[in-house]
């Protein structure tokens, strides 16, 4: 079975944590419809040069299609609180970075092996795979996805 994934690969994301959780509420006070570079600069979430790090986190949620279409199931539900909004953001993170969970053993690896893991399987420079791991950590923290102690 193809993975979704496979069609294009996704960016994997490497939006600071700051403006990752900024994208991610964004949802709870506006319904946009599609979200474009223009958008996320007028709406201050980003400068020009960075609207794609949020594009990015954006479609590797599917929260948008490529074209920047919101897909409003998901969307939705970002504006839920406490345990259910809780629980949908980490079936959301374990479904976006499954290749991630099926590949690695988060309660046997450190910040290193995921950044590894990032630049061999997503083509990543060191700096960006180093964001792309800061991201995912956090996402992990946030959520309490279980993780080794680090």
């Amino acid at each position: 079975m193809m993975k979704i994934q496979e069609e294009k690969k996704l960016r994997i994301p490497y939006a600071s944590p700051g403006l990752a959780g900024q994208a991610i509420d964004l949802f709870r006070r506006m319904s946009p419809l599609k979200i474009t570079s223009k958008f996320i600069v007028d709406n201050g979430l980003a400068t020009i040069p960075n609207a794609f790090k949020i594009m990015d986190l954006l479609m590797w949620f599917r929260i948008i299609d490529r074209e920047g279409n919101v897909n409003n199931e998901i969307a939705r539900k970002l504006k839920l609180v406490g345990k259910d909004k809780d629980d949908f953001m980490r079936e959301t993170i374990k479904k976006s970075y499954a290749e991630l969970f099926n590949s690695l053993d988060l309660k046997q690896v450190d910040r290193n092996d995921i950044q590894n893991f990032i630049v061999n399987h997503y083509g990543f420079g060191q700096a960006q795979a180093k964001y792309a791991a800061i991201l995912f950590l956090n996402f992990c923290q946030t959520y309490e996805i279980e993780m080794a102690e680090e």
